[in-house]
């Protein structure tokens, strides 16, 4: 976890996703991820940065998840749906 940046978003979704699979994601509000990553020891590896960027890096966090998360094969919540 030394090497983790707040651009590593698919290596701490990976991290996420191994102590808390299969996540909603689409719930998952910016408190309870930042809380995920403190619980992992991921947040006190990760420099500080102000609120907007972090904002940012945590959407994209969440988005890398989504995509950990769909490709394992437990994932199914999009199986049915259509994409338009």
């Amino acid at each position: 976890m030394n090497n983790l940046t707040w651009d590593s978003s698919h290596a701490i979704a990976e991290i996420i996703n191994g102590r808390y699979p299969n996540t909603d994601v689409l719930s998952l509000t910016d408190e309870e991820l930042l809380g995920m990553m403190a619980r992992t020891g991921i947040l006190n590896s990760l420099p500080e940065i102000d609120a907007g960027e972090r904002g940012n890096c945590l959407f994209s966090i969440k988005y890398a998840l989504s995509r950990v998360i769909e490709n394992s094969g437990d994932y199914s919540a999009h199986q049915n749906d259509a994409w338009v």
